[in-house]
């Protein structure tokens, strides 16, 4: 396998070497990398796994198995999407998720109803817990057209999410806020820096810092299909009386226990759901207090 030398790590100062001699040391600092995945078999399998995401796979493999934090860029594989991924990090998990495990894979009759509105108007979606944007992704590889508002607090996560939306601005219209989703305007705790995780703690928790948080309603009057990932964020949503009259035809949820009132996540989201009006896809929680759920409006099918 040819090894492509990867890019340099993100805040690193410049290497006063000479060029031959920091090509040979990242080489050889590559092949070790290699060597040690080829020689755990469940590690490889998982890379080679999650690569097959992307169409760059040896480039993806090369840097994984390198175990640097380094952020590259890479096309969906089939598509001409573009996505922004930091290696070594959760952002691989992700991509697992999303684009191998297809976590986000609509149900019928639910692709049926948004694809008759996409013959009328462009698809509008609401993207709250944005991440690095691979949720806006899956929405663009099905449907080219859709216009995505992506809601996104944590600064890295956002940057990621940004580099992506604009490599791929041509394809869609893609708007980023960088605050969290909430009720009501104001600031909130919130835990950084946690890729995936990250999230509002409440009484200022240790390790946070003031964000702004918007009222995210107003965001979602005729958006066809919401995705709510916001790491516990999901409650003070369900539980104001907006909720209750939202118009969105689609909804995709996952329920945390961080800032739940009740002991079952589960139960609280069914009901707010169900009296809100909506249907709900069967599912499993995939550990415990945490799950995710289809949801829409018997009307829009």
């Amino acid at each position: 396998m040819r090894c492509a030398r990867p890019p340099a790590a993100e805040g690193r100062l410049p290497d006063r070497r000479s060029s031959a001699e920091v090509d040979r040391g990242q080489l050889r600092r590559g092949h070790f990398g290699l060597a040690r995945t080829l020689l755990r078999p469940r590690r490889w399998r998982h890379l080679a796994r999650v690569s097959s995401a992307v169409a760059e796979q040896r480039s993806f493999l090369w840097r994984e198995a390198n175990r640097r934090l380094v952020t590259a860029r890479y096309h969906i594989r089939g598509s001409r999407l573009v996505v922004h991924v930091r290696h070594d990090t959760p952002d691989v998990a992700g991509l697992l998720e999303v684009f191998v495990l297809r976590n986000y894979e609509l149900p019928e009759p639910i692709r049926s109803a948004l694809k008759n509105r996409v013959r009328s108007r462009m698809l509008r979606v609401a993207d709250l817990g944005g991440n690095i944007g691979l949720f806006g992704l899956r929405v663009l590889r099905e449907f080219p057209t859709a216009e995505i508002i992506s809601f996104e607090p944590d600064p890295g996560n956002a940057r990621i999410l940004a580099l992506t939306a604009a490599a791929n601005e041509r394809l869609s219209r893609w708007q980023l806020v960088t605050a969290c989703a909430g009720a009501h305007p104001g600031e909130v705790p919130f835990l950084t820096g946690q890729y995936l995780e990250s999230k509002i703690l409440p009484d200022n928790g240790a390790g946070t810092r003031p964000i702004p948080k918007i009222d995210v309603f107003p965001h979602l009057e005729n958006v066809d299909w919401a995705k709510i990932d916001i790491e516990g964020g999901e409650w003070e949503l369900l539980s104001d009386p907006r909720f209750a009259k939202l118009e969105v035809p689609v909804l995709w949820l996952e329920y945390h226990p961080n800032l739940c009132p009740v002991p079952s996540p589960r139960e609280l989201a069914t009901e707010k759901l169900i009296q809100a009006g909506y249907r709900i896809e069967p599912f499993d929680e995939r550990s415990p207090g945490i799950g995710e759920l289809w949801a829409w409006r018997p009307e829009a099918t």
